[in-house]
């Protein structure tokens, strides 16, 4: 992210008095983004905006719950009280609504973490994307073209 790009979100969150509870990286690398996922409670993007969504899936892998809007492509990766919350609404008063008493009850923000690691691990992992698309695959490659095609 440019430094003007970078600019707009750190005056909201000045402007919002949460500037010191919020930190705008840029790009990281994957040790560093490891590191910020461990000293996280836990994954919040309720965007419309975000297409299929591979950071819901970054912090499933590290085991943290998501909270993403319903009726978005996140939709199809975070399992509404499963692996993590899905806000009906977006804006700041659904987000609190949300976030707080995840963060105050640690147990189920364990609980929903855990399940998002293992649907993580049961569904998106590369080997399980493979085998998925691999018949789909075999089809195409014996596919036989139609006879008006054919020369």
């Amino acid at each position: 992210m440019q430094s003007g790009a970078r600019s707009r979100p750190s005056t909201a969150a000045a402007r919002l008095g949460v500037a010191d509870a919020v930190l705008f990286t840029g790009f990281t690398s994957e040790a560093t983004l490891a590191e910020l996922y461990a000293r996280c409670g836990l994954f919040a993007l309720p965007s419309r905006g975000e297409g299929f969504g591979l950071v819901y899936l970054e912090a499933m892998r590290a085991g943290k719950p998501c909270l993403a809007l319903a009726a978005t492509a996140a939709a199809e990766i975070v399992v509404d009280g499963e692996t993590g919350v899905l806000l009906q609404e977006a804006g700041p008063e659904a987000l609190q609504a949300a976030v707080l008493p995840l963060l105050r009850a640690t147990e189920c923000a364990a609980r929903l973490g855990a399940a998002g690691a293992r649907r993580y691990q049961q569904s998106f992992r590369f080997a399980r994307f493979r085998d998925r698309l691999a018949p789909y695959l075999r089809q195409l490659i014996h596919w036989e073209s139609p006879a008006h095609v054919r020369s």
